[in-house]
């Protein structure tokens, strides 16, 4: 397979942010793109998100009750990732009618320990053809050689049978060694051995902590069946 080289920028250690991935776009409609020539296989269709059962609740196909649920789902997520975006770098941002779900993230205590050294970040292996989006990458304010992978998953408000606030965690390691498997590609001078799921809801925020190699092999033993396919 032929694919696009890339040379990464230097990592300055003095620096906090990430340099972006040199000629990386990425697309809503027609994905990802290096050096204005598209990329073929986007990260989670890798890992098997269900983009055709999405699609087909997006259109109405199971009801209109349930579409309109999935599209409110869909925009409290899409409000709730740019406000957290917004809040990594320092910016205010309108959390619109989720501010309940925004201050619970904003106001968890993940904030005292880490800090982002990167968001919404595109990554791309170049061997494959594959790219992904990392809602954050994470260093220890302590620790700066600590490096973490994060997701960020919003959710609706649930209780249990005392009326307390709940979150129910879903499986993501596939998503996450994605994630980690691209920045070894992208920064393998950075060590990744943290990673998990931040979740939020109106009512309250979660933290799902994840073994790096488990999701790591998790993604490359989805990797291999989706090229088998």
């Amino acid at each position: 397979m032929n694919y696009q080289k890339i040379k990464m920028p230097r990592l300055k250690k003095s620096q906090r942010w990430l340099p972006l991935v040199p000629g990386l776009d990425f697309d809503y409609e027609q994905g990802y793109f290096i050096n204005e020539k598209p990329i073929s296989y986007r990260m989670t269709e890798v890992v098997g998100k269900n983009t055709d059962y999405f699609n087909r609740v997006r259109n109405g196909d199971f009801g209109e009750d349930k579409k309109i649920d999935l599209l409110i789902s869909i925009d409290q997520g899409n409000v709730t990732h740019a406000c957290l975006d917004a809040f990594h770098r320092g910016r205010s941002c309108d959390p619109e009618c989720y501010g309940d779900t925004v201050k619970q993230l904003l106001n968890f205590w993940i904030w005292d320990e880490w800090e982002a050294i990167a968001s919404e970040y595109r990554m791309y292996d170049p061997r494959r053809n594959i790219a992904g989006t990392c809602d954050m990458i994470l260093r220890h304010k302590e620790d700066h050689s600590r490096i973490a992978i994060a997701d960020l998953k919003t959710k609706k408000d649930k209780r249990d049978y005392e009326g307390k606030p709940i979150i129910q965690f879903g499986n993501h390691k596939p998503q996450i060694g994605g994630y980690i498997n691209l920045l070894n590609l992208t920064w393998p001078q950075l060590k990744t051995e943290d990673c998990f799921v931040i979740y939020a809801s109106p009512s309250m925020a979660d933290i799902q902590v994840y073994d790096w190699l488990d999701c790591l092999q998790t993604y490359e033993a989805y990797r291999s069946s989706f090229f088998r396919e």
